[in-house]
């Protein structure tokens, strides 16, 4: 029964040392790691809208109004550069094969996609998660319209073995367009 006491008492010294370890190490490294994903996704906006040198983010009441029944919508931005309104920054989810995709689509005011980069994606690697790689990501540049897969007739190579991740890239990239669209008053 002394055994058993003993036995329990340093089990539970062990759990609260451990817990307390845990939660001193995450203070630690939460703000460190919220920087730099911060600082990610600055460059990546920076990517899918190189005209813009500011980043301005649309309230979640414009956002929702832009956006209607939409779902997938996460945030947007618009771009500036010398004060005036350059084009948005819409980030979406599209559904892939493993999952959500999670990206950046960058719109001018012209009504042309600059560029889309993936944030996170679940997708099958070496297949499905190269939606994340320049040959895929780099079609969607100066592409305008509601873009398609060239397989169904038209402008974006989708990835062999990957058409559900092709697909679902496409579908978030046209969901960002139609949002840009309206946050920018087209």
């Amino acid at each position: 029964m002394r055994d058993f006491i003993r036995y329990g008492a340093i089990l539970t010294a062990i759990c609260v040392i451990s817990g307390v370890s845990l939660a001193f190490v995450y203070s630690k490294t939460s703000v460190i790691i919220e920087e730099r994903q911060a600082k990610e996704a600055m460059k990546a906006m920076a990517v899918v809208l190189p005209s813009a040198t500011d980043f301005e983010p649309v309230p979640a009441i414009e956002l929702s109004a832009a956006s209607g029944e939409e779902k997938g919508i996460i945030e947007a931005y618009l771009g500036k550069a010398a004060g005036s309104t350059v084009g948005a920054i819409v980030k979406v989810e599209g559904a892939g094969y493993g999952g959500m995709i999670t990206m950046l689509v960058g719109m001018d005011t012209q009504g042309v996609c600059q560029g889309m980069q993936v944030i996170s994606q679940s997708e099958t690697p070496g297949l499905g998660a190269n939606v994340k790689e320049e040959p895929f990501y780099g079609q969607f540049a100066g592409k305008k319209g509601v873009l398609s897969i060239t397989k169904e007739g038209g402008q974006i190579d989708g990835i062999s073995g990957a058409t559900i991740s092709s697909r679902g890239a496409v579908a978030g990239v046209n969901k960002a367009l139609r949002i840009a669209k309206a946050l920018l008053g087209m």
